[in-house]
């Protein structure tokens, strides 16, 4: 909090390169979870994907163990995504973004 103070405390003439942006709370939590929603949808794309080639596999245990891997870093990468999206949405609220 106390950082977002000092960085609205600097005058604007102070840093005249910097391009202003007026980026309200509705649109910063848009962007964000637009780029999580896309990343959650690609991961389970990949669920699908992996789990297409593990029934597929026939047997072959390479195929087999290749198509297992990517069902688990899969799924992995969905948990990942959905504690971003949970940790986002909490820092939005604590720091009530105006």
């Amino acid at each position: 909090m106390k950082l977002l103070t000092l960085i609205a405390s600097i005058p604007g003439s102070a840093v005249p390169q910097v391009p202003k942006v007026a980026l309200g709370q509705t649109q910063l939590e848009s962007a964000v979870n637009g780029a999580l929603m896309i990343a959650g949808v690609l991961a389970v794309l990949f669920i699908i994907i992996a789990g297409f080639r593990y029934v597929t596999s026939q047997g072959n245990s390479d195929a087999v163990r290749a198509a297992r891997e990517m069902i688990i870093y899969s799924v992995v990468g969905l948990v990942i995504v959905m504690m971003a999206f949970t940790i986002v949405q909490i820092v939005i609220r604590v720091i009530n973004i105006k």
